[in-house]
């Protein structure tokens, strides 16, 4: 799990600014609402049949971090629907009143070796975390309510292909196999580049993703909801049948969390903004991919190198 501290005095100033102005206004401005009834109505049986089939199938067999979840095993001796209607009990209270258990703050990261890497070199590993099964349940409610906002209000960039409805990573290969095949018929260059983001999820700046949340116009439950799995998350790491100390994770979103996909492609949502006009871009959550054509290489090379050179004089 990485530092929060930024890696320049400049991105460091700009975080601390920007994480007071948020604290000082945008979390208390949480608790305004306008009419939205999606940030606020409580959950029921029929708008969440998918999540709660699931939940059903799995009642008697789900295990948590690091212990059987206990409402799970206390309630296996009703039936399903009285289970099902009592975990929607609980997570009603926990979205009203606005509360969050401790417990589901807490994580243990399970090392897996990632295929082909030196397992020797640690990091090689992507750290998978296991978080309380109902949280999870609960997340899963929440993410469909949050890209169903999303969505409606297109939030998200058109670029983004990534875990959306009706998209896959087809969209991105085949914008760029065009792009390639017009250079090619106009006899034009085209340099395309492949970014790998190492640690995305870890590195995820939590602030940022609250602001961008209050930007959106979210209000009231579900962003305060988000706020509360996020912040003060502990983790230990789990190798075998040993457990390490735990730990405070200062950044970052849970790998593994059903919500750390949404949240980390909402935050980087404005990335192909930066962009030249004249380069292109695609996304698949954290995978980026950006393109230019042109009849000079000279122009074509200035193009694509123009965002990285802002950020090396910032």
């Amino acid at each position: 799990m990485s530092s929060a501290a930024p890696t320049s005095p400049w991105r460091c100033t700009a975080k601390t600014r920007s994480e007071a102005q948020l604290c000082h206004s945008a979390s208390k401005k949480f608790l305004s609402v306008v009419g939205a009834s999606h940030f606020r109505c409580a959950f029921n049986v029929s708008s969440e049949s998918e999540a709660l089939s699931l939940c059903a199938s799995h009642i008697t067999i789900i295990e948590g971090t690091t212990r059987l979840c206990l409402i799970f095993k206390r309630y296996t001796f009703k039936s399903v629907s009285e289970n099902l209607c009592s975990i929607l009990t609980l997570f009603n209270r926990i979205w009203n009143e606005k509360a969050f258990p401790a417990s589901w703050r807490e994580a243990v990261v399970v090392p897996i070796p990632k295929p082909g890497k030196d397992p020797q070199n640690s990091s090689n590993y992507r750290p998978i975390a296991l978080t309380s099964c109902l949280c999870k349940l609960l997340e899963r409610m929440v993410n469909k309510r949050l890209v169903y906002i999303l969505e409606k209000k297109n939030i998200l960039s058109k670029f983004q292909s990534g875990f959306r409805y009706g998209r896959s990573s087809q969209d991105n290969v085949l914008q760029l196999e065009i792009a390639i095949r017009d250079a090619f018929v106009s006899k034009k260059h085209l340099v395309s580049i492949f970014f790998d983001m190492d640690k995305a999820y870890d590195r995820a700046w939590r602030h940022g993703i609250l602001k961008d949340l209050f930007n959106i116009g979210l209000r009231d439950n579900l962003p305060i909801f988000i706020k509360n799995f996020l912040l003060t998350r502990t983790f230990r790491v789990r190798v075998g049948d040993v457990l390490s100390d735990e730990f405070y994770q200062q950044e970052g979103a849970p790998q593994g969390s059903v919500l750390s996909v949404t949240l980390f492609i909402l935050k980087i949502n404005d990335i192909i903004k930066q962009l030249s006009p004249y380069v292109h871009g695609s996304l698949y959550v954290d995978d980026f991919q950006i393109h230019c054509s042109g009849t000079d290489m000279s122009f074509v090379e200035r193009q694509i190198c123009l965002p990285f050179c802002h950020q090396q004089d910032n």
